[in-house]
C-alpha cells in the first residue's frame, strides 16, 4: 500500500494496522481448541495465541470479524489505514556561536522535528528465520510477551493458568517454536512505529587567536589554533545503530575530531 500511487495520496503516506496490544487467554474459550471467544477478532491466514499482536477491525468488509488486508489497494485496504508519514516535516538548523578574549566557540545543531519511520524486518523484530542460530540470546536479553507458567512451572501449557501473561506490557510478541510464523506479528503496525524526530550536534567548534601584540614578535600576522568535532552527538529514539539522518543500518555519518593551526605571514 504505501509503495502504491493513487490520486490524492500524501508522499510518504505509511500504510498499517492499529495495534490493540496482544491477544491473551481470556480471548479465547480456552487451551487446546484456541477457539476465540465470539467478538474477538481473527486473523486472515493465522491461528493466533496468547502473546500474539492483536489489531483493530476497522473494517469488517467479509462479515466475518476478521482482520485482514482486503485487496491490499486504497479502494479496498481491509482493515489497513494510514498510521504516519515518512517525510520529514519541521526540518531545521541553528547556527550558535561566542567569543571572548580571543577564545570562540561556534555549534551548528540540525534535526528533524516530526518524522515517522517504520522499519520492520530483523532490523526491529528479532525473531526472523535467519535467527534461529542467536534464538538463545533473544531469549535472555529481550522484552518479549511470556506465559507465567514458562517461568515458575506449576502448570502445562494445557492449563489455562500457564498462559496468563507475565508481563502483558511487553515490548515484542511470544517466541515461536517455528521461526517462519512471525508474519503476522511484523505487519506494520502503530505498536512498532518508530518515532523518527532527532537532534544532531552536526559541528562544533573551539578556537583561540592569539593577540597581534604576541605573534608579531615571530613575524606573524595572524596565528589561530582550533580543535573541531563533526556528529559528536544525536538525540533520537530509534533503536540503537539506527542513523536517523540516514535512516539505514549502512554505514552512519562519522563521528570525527580534528586539530587545526591557521597561520597568516
Amino acid at each position: 500500500m504505501s509503495q502504491n500511487y493513487y490520486e490524492g495520496k500524501t508522499l510518504g503516506e505509511i500504510w498499517g494496522y492499529v495495534s490493540d496490544g496482544f491477544y491473551t487467554i481470556d480471548d479465547f474459550d480456552g487451551p487446546g481448541t484456541w477457539q476465540l471467544k465470539d467478538g474477538v477478532a481473527s486473523l486472515d491466514g493465522y491461528n493466533p495465541r496468547p502473546g500474539d499482536e492483536k489489531f483493530v477491525n476497522l473494517n469488517d468488509d467479509r462479515g466475518t470479524n476478521e482482520i485482514n488486508s482486503g485487496l491490499n489497494t486504497v479502494d479496498s485496504p481491509g482493515d489497513q489505514k494510514v498510521i504516519g508519514n515518512s517525510t520529514p516535516r519541521y526540518n531545521f538548523g541553528v547556527n550558535l556561536g561566542v567569543s571572548y578574549k580571543g577564545f570562540s566557540l561556534s555549534a551548528i545543531l540540525q534535526g528533524t522535528a516530526k518524522r515517522d519511520v517504520w522499519i520492520g524486518g530483523m532490523s526491529l523484530f528479532p525473531f526472523g528465520g535467519s535467527a534461529k542460530a542467536y534464538y538463545p540470546v533473544f531469549y535472555n536479553q529481550t522484552d518479549y510477551w511470556e506465559p507465567m507458567g514458562s517461568c515458575d512451572g506449576q502448570y502445562t501449557e494445557n492449563d489455562r493458568e500457564y498462559w496468563v501473561a507475565k508481563n502483558p506490557d511487553a515490548s515484542l510478541y511470544r517466541l515461536y517454536s517455528n521461526m517462519q510464523n512471525h508474519g503476522s506479528n511484523q505487519r506494520a503496525s502503530t505498536k512498532y512505529l518508530q518515532n523518527g524526530a532527532y537532534m544532531r550536534l552536526k559541528n562544533i567548534t573551539l578556537a583561540y587567536t592569539f593577540p597581534k601584540a604576541l605573534i608579531s614578535k615571530v613575524s606573524l600576522s595572524a596565528l589561530k589554533v582550533f580543535v573541531s568535532a563533526e556528529n559528536l552527538a544525536t538525540i533520537s529514539s530509534l533503536p540503537k545503530g539506527y542513523d536517523p539522518e540516514r535512516l539505514s543500518w549502512g554505514y552512519p555519518f562519522y563521528r570525527t575530531l580534528s586539530f587545526g593551526l591557521n597561520v597568516t605571514l
